[in-house]
């Protein structure tokens, strides 16, 4: 489904973006390439319907904000900005990553098992930081590990915090994402359903499961 004209209109009148290319890959937001007009680079878009009497709707974008920028999150997309955009859309800036996602990459085979280990490695080095800041992703999955060109070997990046939330306590439990079926921990299918910072754990699991083996045989 394409962006509504109106939405084009609020995102050229910010002064801030250029859209240059509309993405159609996700199903739960609006999606661009554009272009920062200030820094000059370029930057991915995401914009979403929010309620607009919800008092809190940036309470996680901004914690996303802090908790992707400085080096020591080179598993992590940057999340740069969080903002209103009229009265019924947020926006979310990201760094753009220019690479495509594992999933594309293991499409048909799996990796050499080697490489399947170290990309792990990296995305646990990603997740460990937002648990380090009491953030759970709560959908991990190939489509959501973008990889960036390295000086020596591709880079994993966790990207899609669109169901990342904060845990009441380092060792809490909130309730579980069902966006993506597949991926959902068996204690994400409870009654009342729960997540912890281990079901974000069993999420990598997949993930390296699909990077050894290959896509899933099911669907």
């Amino acid at each position: 489904m394409s962006a509504p004209a109106e939405l084009l209109e609020l995102v050229e009148q910010s002064g801030k973006y250029k859209v240059e290319k509309e993405l159609f890959e996700g199903a739960n937001a609006y999606a661009f390439i554009a272009r920062h007009l200030h820094l000059q680079t370029t930057v991915f878009l995401k914009i979403y319907d929010v309620d607009p009497s919800d008092p809190g709707i940036f309470n996680e974008p901004r914690l996303l904000v802090d908790a992707t920028r400085g080096p020591s999150c080179q598993n992590l997309v940057e999340v740069r900005d969080a903002e209103r955009l009229g009265e019924e859309y947020a926006l979310l800036a990201m760094e753009y990553v220019e690479g495509g996602s594992v999933l594309q990459r293991i499409t048909g085979l799996g990796l050499p098992q080697a490489e399947a280990v170290e990309m792990a490695a990296g995305i646990l080095c990603g997740v460990s930081h937002l648990h380090s800041r009491g953030i759970v992703h709560r959908d991990l999955k190939p489509s959501n590990i973008l990889l960036a060109p390295g000086a020596v070997r591709l880079i994993p990046k966790i990207t899609d915090f669109g169901s990342a939330t904060k845990l009441p306590q380092p060792d809490g439990t909130v309730r579980a994402s069902r966006h993506s079926a597949l991926y959902v921990p068996p204690e994400g299918w409870q009654d009342p359903s729960v997540f912890s910072r281990r079901s974000d754990l069993y999420q990598v699991g997949m993930v390296l499961h699909e990077m050894v083996n290959g896509p899933l045989p099911y669907d």
